[in-house]
């Protein structure tokens, strides 16, 4: 059965056929799950490009009959092409994207051979890779930058594979990943990993060290997972100058991935990335201009991206990428996924930070039109305990008097911000909890119906994810952030952090773990639980454990 391998999406191009040996064991206690009806759910896995399967089919994989063993060719590269590890990402109850790049220098794409290369993903059902549940064989490309995207279908919901890659000689180390439960499935408890902002030059990824150890059922990236700046010199050198063309940004990706914590964290669990601005360019928004480098430029950082991450979608002809898509954690919480960069109207008041100015209160999107309706309709149709949002930037209002505004947050936007709480409070209140980056700090609140009336009826609970190894730099806010620790809507607010949250998703609770660096210069730093918060269902207001 042939197989169409996503890459070279930018152009729209479909590749050559795959060879493959796909047999879905049968017969092996525990991996089979019970079949589940899909009748009467939403459409979400529709809205992020999955075909959606058939009624009632939620449960064991298809078994395809078993071909003879695939060997590796030759390959262009003579030397170990899989320098920046493996991943998974966009998982759902019956498929997996699988992921690599082969290149032997991360810094150096113009080194790499403008062959294909043919590649070999196996998929396992045990840890030490002696069960195998699947194998095909597809082409890596140089117009991809030998990106490989494998949607693995026909799988087990709420089951963990393992699964590599050969390409000639070459063996890839192993990963971890996991299939969603089905959509009507009663799930007891999730455990996710958030995490955000990773300047290279910032510090090291103790954080990722620590969170490859908990074995995650998903974690989810909440943007700036590259930066985009020439070299700072602060802890480690990005080596290059500003990202502007494709090479550089395909450069600067393969340097973040070549660091062995990260690569860890990705060989974990899936991930499911979103981004934010620095991915393309500071405080970057909207997706169109009439000035064709700024055009090039963001076509070039998307397809860099899409060529990095573990995602299902990739560029369409006109350089654009939808990330924003929502997938259900069996009826325990759905997992609402924002763009907050791509269809976005410019921030107000010339995007300074400072006292604020009449533009905030003109008529602005934040998500764009489009998005905003398709936040509805995930919102209406939603029958989960759980909403979970993950927001690139802190909607939490941080406007004191008029005295203190951050136009690239929500606080730039209240009209778009109104919009959504107005969704959230029609639709699911008592049970919305956004998970937000960008910031550089840490913290827990809540969102207040009326953003003018601090100590006002509280109708979203946000947590304030802490940067991987991001520091913040503005004195202004690091002031004004003394006066929010004591704001009726924040219960906790912190700027000097950095680490990863790890949410625990049960029917009654989401509990909140904040694992903190000791020391983001040190690679070898401890990461301890520092701060607990709890979320319960209805009350909505996180208190401290």
């Amino acid at each position: 059965m042939g197989r169409r391998l996503l890459v070279d999406r930018l152009r729209m191009r479909p590749t050559g056929p795959s060879v493959s040996r796909r047999g879905m064991l049968g017969g092996l206690g525990g991996l089979a799950a019970v079949g589940c009806a899909t009748e009467g759910k939403s459409p979400v896995s529709g809205d992020t490009g999955v075909p959606t399967p058939p009624e009632g089919t939620c449960g064991p994989g298809s078994p395809t009959a078993a071909g003879d063993v695939l060997s590796a060719g030759a390959s262009p590269f003579e030397e170990n092409p899989f320098q920046l590890g493996v991943a998974s990402g966009d998982p759902l109850h019956d498929r997996v994207i699988l992921w690599t790049r082969l290149v032997v220098e991360p810094t150096d794409v113009a080194s790499s051979p403008s062959a294909s290369a043919d590649v070999i993903w196996q998929l396992f059902a045990d840890e030490a890779l002696t069960v195998m549940v699947q194998e095909e064989m597809v082409v890596a490309t140089a117009e991809s930058a030998h990106s490989v995207h494998v949607d693995v279908d026909g799988l087990d919901s709420a089951t963990e594979y393992w699964y590599r890659f050969i390409c000639g000689a070459h063996e890839s180390p192993s990963g971890r990943t996991r299939t969603l439960p089905c959509e009507d499935a009663t799930v007891e408890v999730a455990r996710i990993g958030f995490a955000t902002c990773q300047n290279w030059q910032s510090g090291f990824y103790a954080s990722h060290r620590n969170m490859a150890e908990a074995r995650l059922d998903l974690v989810v990236f909440l943007g700036d997972y590259i930066y985009e700046a020439g070299t700072t010199g602060e802890v480690r050198d990005h080596g290059a100058p500003e990202c502007f063309d494709l090479e550089a940004y395909r450069n600067r990706h393969g340097l973040y991935r070549s660091d062995a914590d990260l690569q860890a964290a990705h060989q974990s669990a899936p991930w499911m990335p979103i981004w934010d601005d620095h991915e393309f360019d500071n405080n970057s928004v909207g997706g169109s201009t009439d000035d064709a480098d700024v055009a090039a430029r963001r076509t070039a950082a998307y397809q860099a991206w899409y060529e990095h991450m573990p995602v299902r979608r990739g560029p369409v002809a006109d350089g654009s990428l939808q990330i924003y898509r929502a997938v259900d954690f069996g009826t325990l919480a759905r997992f609402v996924l924002l763009d907050g960069r791509q269809h976005r109207d410019l921030q107000p008041c010339g995007d300074d930070i400072g006292a604020t100015c009449d533009e905030v209160f003109e008529e602005r999107t934040f998500l764009g039109a489009e998005q905003e309706a398709w936040v509805r309709t995930v919102f209406e149709t939603s029958s989960e305990q759980w909403m979970v949002v993950a927001n690139p930037v802190v909607m939490l209002p941080i406007d004191l008097a008029g005295s203190f505004l951050n136009p690239d947050q929500w606080d730039g936007y209240p009209s778009a911000r109104a919009r959504f709480m107005d969704t959230v409070a029609t639709h699911a209140p008592g049970r919305t909890v956004l998970f937000s980056g960008d910031i550089h700090a840490a913290g827990v609140g809540v969102v207040p119906e009326d953003p003018a009336v601090y100590d006002g009826p509280a109708a979203i609970a946000e947590v304030v994810v802490p940067a991987v190894s991001s520091r913040f730099e503005n004195e202004l806010a690091i002031s004004v952030g003394a006066i929010l620790a004591v704001q009726a809507h924040i219960g906790w607010w912190d700027w000097s952090v950095n680490g990863w949250t790890q949410a625990t998703i049960s029917a009654d609770a989401i509990d909140v773990a904040f694992w903190l660096v000791d020391d983001r210069t040190d690679p070898v730093s401890p990461v301890t639980p520092a701060r607990t918060w709890r979320i319960e269902a209805e009350s909505i207001v996180p208190v401290e454990t």
